[in-house]
């Protein structure tokens, strides 16, 4: 019988592997288009400090998923990317775009709720697998 808890941390690292690297590049794209994305801050009431702000989290916390570093705790990350997937969604909608400019948004937050699952459940596993023996 296949080691649950090693499978598991496969697709964990998979999926973060993804969606950090889906993080990083949104990060970069908002750079190399920077002129368009200050004009849509702006306009939907933003200030650009916190485009920057937005773009800093993104890196960082893509790169700390993509490399799949030990040191911190992954629901952080996962929770932080998750509420700036939250806040594009709302702020779309509040701006009466069409549900496809929060497409992307959606799926992204979707897929960080299931990592999510997943590694909280594989923790408690292992929790109870430890406990038990």
């Amino acid at each position: 019988m296949p080691d649950r808890s090693r499978s598991c941390s496969y697709i964990i690292q998979g999926l973060s592997i993804q969606v950090g690297l889906t993080f990083l590049t949104a990060a970069i794209g908002k750079y190399l288009n920077m002129v368009n994305m200050k004009d849509f801050f702006i306009s939907s009431g933003y200030s650009v400090s916190f485009l920057y702000f937005i773009m800093t989290i993104e890196s960082v916390f893509g790169l700390l998923l993509l490399f799949n570093l030990k040191f911190y705790p992954k629901i952080l990350s996962l929770f932080l990317l998750f509420s700036v997937m939250a806040g594009a969604i709302v702020t779309h909608t509040r701006n009466g775009d069409p549900l496809s400019d929060s497409a992307a948004a959606i799926v992204l937050g979707l897929k960080i709720i299931l990592v999510s699952v997943i590694y909280l459940l594989n923790k408690k596993y292992l929790l109870k697998k430890a406990v038990t023996l």
